[in-house]
């Protein structure tokens, strides 16, 4: 109750002692740019989160924030966005870090994953790049079981399309989608919300925490022990990941063993015996290269 105190406007802290509060987990992650920070922004109602550049950034990291919302205690942890130009195992690793070190910020983990997209924009290949590495990172099912979409920019939905209630509206947009978008819509259930993070007024800023909140009790937990669980994803997309520099090194190292082959018969002066002996040495350093095709 401490930490509440120091965090909540008091009154706040009297509603909250003065009846039962439901807890919400939730983790916001999405790619840099997409309004991931003004999305828990959005949520808490006030400036929680700092904007990050990307995950590399040295001066942002993941960051917690808390807020009451009608009978709901919400805690969200806001993980940097995902930078899409950047695919090095190192950088995976420090993504990878991030959304481990999440599980530290909250009791028995995440109630869902908020993946928050920019609506008005074409679903890029730099999108399905993070969709790729959500799924490798925390397992192949997290958008079936676990995730909510989250489409920022609203303000232009409703500029385009100002025909009947908006829930409703953006739901029929939803399930009209096609492509890779329309895939990963119908993939999580068309567990979509449209935020507007603009929005100061709070009627408006509350229907759309309530309609993410309402879609809560249709994902399940996600626990650490999911996470510990996804750790072959992780290993299969390392590979992937290893596998243009493998191909350059296998490149570069048969070519250099055709020319100490080329260079063994052009120079051979001696005995078939000697002539075998050094075939069998470029034979072992192609079978060392070989033994070494997942190293990076």
């Amino acid at each position: 109750m401490a930490e509440i105190k120091e965090h909540f406007h008091p009154c706040m802290i009297a509603t909250y002692e003065s009846r039962p509060c439901q807890s919400l987990n939730l983790l916001l992650i999405g790619t840099s740019g997409n309004g991931v920070s003004s999305t828990g922004n959005t949520i808490t109602g006030k400036k929680t989160f700092q904007s990050s550049s990307n995950c590399s950034s040295e001066e942002f990291s993941v960051m917690k924030g808390s807020t009451i919302f009608n009978d709901a205690l919400i805690h969200i942890v806001d993980v940097p966005g995902v930078d899409t130009d950047n695919t090095d195992q190192q950088y995976v690793d420090t993504v990878q870090a991030y959304l481990e070190e999440s599980f530290c910020k909250v009791e028995d983990g995440f109630d869902a994953v908020v993946f928050v997209i920019r609506y008005g924009q074409r679903f890029t290949r730099q999108e399905l790049k993070t969709v790729k590495l959500l799924k490798s990172t925390l397992g192949n099912d997290v958008f079936k079981k676990n995730v909510i979409c989250v489409f920022t920019h609203g303000d232009e939905f409703q500029e385009s399309d100002k025909c009947g209630p908006l829930f409703s509206r953006f739901f029929e947009w939803s399930i009209k989608q096609e492509g890779e978008l329309g895939d990963l819509l119908q993939e999580c259930g068309y567990r979509c919300v449209l935020f507007d993070n603009k929005f100061t007024e709070n009627k408006i800023r509350s229907s759309h925490v309530q309609k993410l909140l309402d879609f809560t009790k249709n994902t399940l937990k996600y626990r650490y022990a999911d996470f510990t669980e996804a750790e072959k994803f992780r290993k299969a997309f390392e590979k992937e990941l290893a596998m243009p520099k493998l191909r350059k090194n296998t490149i570069e190292s048969v070519q250099r063993l055709r020319s100490k082959i080329a260079a063994a018969e052009s120079q051979y002066k001696g005995s078939n015996e000697e002539l075998l002996k050094e075939l069998n040495n470029i034979l072992q350093e192609l079978e060392s290269t070989r033994s070494n095709r997942y190293l990076t």
